[in-house]
């Protein structure tokens, strides 16, 4: 009975501790280090303040393949690109929270970018990124480098931008292969997801008032095949402004291949599919199938820019646009094969 008292007294204690926030330890995961603790020595600001010295001493100190659990609050770095990683390690927030259009609140959220840094297996999980106040503009970022430092995943990010004001990505998957993007909401972002890596698979991403979701090889970063994206919804307000699904390439000596597009969903946009070559760029062999969408402009437009390029075995299988002005823009020069709608 003494011992049941003792752990109920304990239990109880915990629990109001957690409601008020005197805890560092709540809803830390097995193995995972709560950076408001001091277990490494330093304690990092949740209440927006500047972390740029605390960071680069938590990093020091945490072994590599770490996991670091961010409570809900604000966490600010002024570093170049924000939160940048010198090591692998595992970024799980406690919550990516919710956006009203002005605010994101109940969330781990972050001021500033995430950049992974080409370190092969890091990953970021429920977490909320407003960059509308920081240097920098994009969310999460796997580096600049073409590397073989793949392995890297994203899951259940928020992520508010500034449109065209400075323009920058959400995710952006360059360093590869074999990276995974899931459950991404992103608010006036640029790209939305930049996939620039072979064997990258995308799925569950939302998207409002934002310019694309894009596949796309350049010399930056070399030839990408092997991509897949699932369940993609663009949308826009109102006027037109949602984004696009890309698919593209930009150099003679680089190609975008091997591509499956399933569940593309494009509402209040003036393009949704969007296949593009310039400057001698190749695509080949991209299937799309379950596209549909309302209030579209154009639903398929592939075209070719600037030197050309080539474009072959594009399919799109059934698409259903309801109140589109034109189903297929430029499609001659394309090699694309249309199979008809499928629209109920």
């Amino acid at each position: 009975m003494l011992l049941w008292l003792t752990m109920s007294r304990k239990l109880i204690f915990t629990a109001l501790c957690c409601i008020i926030g005197l805890l560092a330890s709540c809803g830390v995961g097995p193995g995972q280090i709560s950076v408001l603790s001091n277990q490494y020595g330093v304690v990092l600001l949740n209440d927006g303040s500047d972390n740029a010295s605390r960071w680069q001493h938590l990093q020091a100190a945490v072994p590599s393949g770490a996991a670091l659990y961010f409570p809900k609050g604000n966490y600010h770095n002024s570093s170049a690109f924000g939160w940048v990683l010198n090591k692998s390690l595992k970024i799980v927030g406690e919550s990516s929270g919710s956006y009203d259009g002005t605010s994101v609140t109940g969330a781990a959220l972050f001021l500033d970018p995430i950049t992974l840094n080409d370190n092969f297996g890091s990953s970021v999980a429920h977490v909320a990124i407003d960059v509308r106040s920081s240097a920098f503009s994009d969310g999460v970022s796997s580096g600049s480098a073409i590397t073989t430092s793949g392995g890297m995943q994203v899951d259940d990010i928020l992520y508010i931008g500034t449109g065209l004001v400075n323009p920058g990505h959400a995710v952006l998957m360059q360093s590869g292969p074999i990276n995974t993007v899931t459950n991404v909401r992103a608010y006036d972002a640029f790209h939305v997801v930049a996939v620039r890596s072979s064997t990258t698979t995308v799925s569950k991403v939302y998207a409002l008032d934002s310019y694309d979701v894009i596949v796309k090889s350049a010399s930056s970063s070399g030839s990408v095949q092997g991509v897949s994206l699932t369940n993609v919804t663009c949308a826009g307000d109102g006027d037109h402004n949602g984004c696009q699904i890309r698919v593209e390439s930009d150099d003679p000596n680089v190609m975008t291949s091997g591509v499956m597009l399933n569940g593309m969903t494009c509402n209040d946009v003036s393009w949704c599919l969007v296949f593009h070559t310039e400057n001698g760029g190749v695509v080949n062999g991209v299937s799309a199938t379950s596209v549909s969408g309302s209030r579209v402009g154009t639903g398929i437009y592939a075209y070719v820019l600037n030197g050309g390029g080539s474009m072959s075995n594009i399919t799109v299988s059934g698409p259903c646009f309801s109140d589109v002005q034109e189903m297929i823009l430029n499609s001659a020069k394309a090699g694309l094969q249309l199979s008809p709608s499928t629209c109920p």
